[in-house]
């Protein structure tokens, strides 16, 4: 396979004009929750979606290089870690010589922590222990776990994305109880004029749902009831009772949905453990724009480059064959070319795809620029009320 060449002098992506580029990318309201074969393979990118008025990481932001102490310290615990699951479980042939190719690796980087990239070696233990979970869940045939998770995928899809859409009706009834009670404060302002100052109070902005992965949604709830159990195991007083917004919008929208909140976390979790397994989403062009809106291709071509020099890693490690390898960077060398390829007289071109991109984070940027200055979104305050938490399972 032919690798993909830099060719554009344009800045590298620690530039400010590609790191402020992230502040133009927009968290989609609704989880797309599609089934992708869950091969093993390791993620191909690092990249975090905003949530909330957060601003999104970008995918090629630099990381520091540890000292070798602490390299080397990593790498040992690697060895170590490995080596007791080599003793205490029931591996599989395959499985061991899989240990035993990392080892080597990690005992190799503690006694020279210049030979090795650190990041691979984590990364192949990473990998590992994403395919141990997949085992231990059903040892004896490791590909029924897989297909449990294709199966019910959907179904579990199906009722979070029910669940999160109901925000919106949640956030509407907001809008007008505040635009009632602004009546009594501002009597002179029409219904229109208080419906849009209610809409633009933070907690009428607040999104706990809309826009959030599976993943991003159990952290905070798991927060929210961590705090409930504290408290119910400190006497449950009401007048300790912690802020849970996480959890009171669920409770919400679940009711909103007509689904019960046992149900809706036991799919919730089924979701976010087969979004791990399956998803791995190639870089995004839109988080490689420039301030004068432009593609800075440098950057772009670096993020792909990493992909596939993660993915030869992976093949390196044993967990794909050679043909698993090459359909891999056909594949993300055929992506790239979605959006730069190369016409009948040689000369290169943005394509459609890219430009329509560019467009999209263009006008994202002027009706920002344009919009009013606003407080940040925040949640609404939810006081105590007997039986608050009864769905809340102690």
């Amino acid at each position: 396979m032919s690798s993909i060449k830099a060719s554009s002098p344009s800045p590298p992506p620690s530039s400010p004009d590609a790191c402020n580029a992230d502040r133009a990318t927009v968290a989609a309201d609704a989880e797309q929750e599609s089934v992708a074969v869950p091969l093993q393979i390791v993620t191909l990118t690092d990249r975090t979606v905003s949530t909330s008025g957060d601003p999104p990481r970008s995918p090629l932001s630099p990381v520091k290089a540890p000292e070798k102490r602490k390299r080397g310290q990593e790498g040992l615990e690697i060895v170590t870690e490995l080596e007791a699951i080599k003793e205490q479980e029931d591996l599989s042939p395959e499985t061991i010589s899989i240990a035993d190719q990392i080892i080597n690796r990690a005992r190799v980087f503690v006694e020279n922590s210049d030979d090795l990239d650190v990041e691979g070696v984590a990364l192949s233990f990473d990998v590992f222990k994403k395919l141990r979970k997949v085992q231990k869940a059903n040892p004896a045939d490791q590909a029924n776990t897989l297909r449990f998770f294709m199966d019910i995928g959907d179904w579990a899809a199906a009722i979070v994305n029910n669940v999160k859409s109901q925000e919106k009706t949640i956030r509407e009834d907001m809008k007008q109880s505040l635009a009632k009670s602004l009546s009594q404060t501002n009597p002179d302002l029409n219904l229109n004029k208080r419906q849009k100052m209610a809409q633009e109070m933070p907690e009428c902005r607040w999104k706990a749902l809309s826009g959030h992965r599976a993943d991003q949604m159990k952290s905070n709830l798991d927060q929210d009831l961590q705090s409930v159990r504290t408290w119910r195991l400190a006497g449950g007083s009401a007048a300790t009772a912690p802020q849970t917004p996480h959890l009171d919008r669920v409770l919400s929208a679940c009711k909103h949905a007509h689904v019960e909140y046992e149900v809706f976390m036991k799919a919730l979790s089924i979701s976010e453990e087969r979004n791990e397994i399956a998803h791995h989403p190639p870089p995004l062009v839109r988080d490689h724009i420039n301030l004068d809106n432009t593609v800075n291709w440098a950057s772009v071509e670096l993020a792909f480059e990493e992909s596939k020099r993660r993915v030869r890693e992976t093949r390196a490690n044993g967990f794909l064959n050679d043909k698993q390898l090459g359909d891999f960077l056909t594949i993300i060398d055929g992506t790239f070319k979605t959006f730069r390829t190369v016409d009948a007289k040689g000369k290169v071109i943005e394509t459609e795809k890219t430009m329509e991109i560019v467009g999209g984070v263009k006008n994202a940027r002027r009706a920002a620029d344009n919009a009013p200055v606003l407080p940040p979104p925040a949640p609404p305050i939810s006081p105590y009320q007997a039986g608050k938490w009864d769905a809340v399972p102690k």
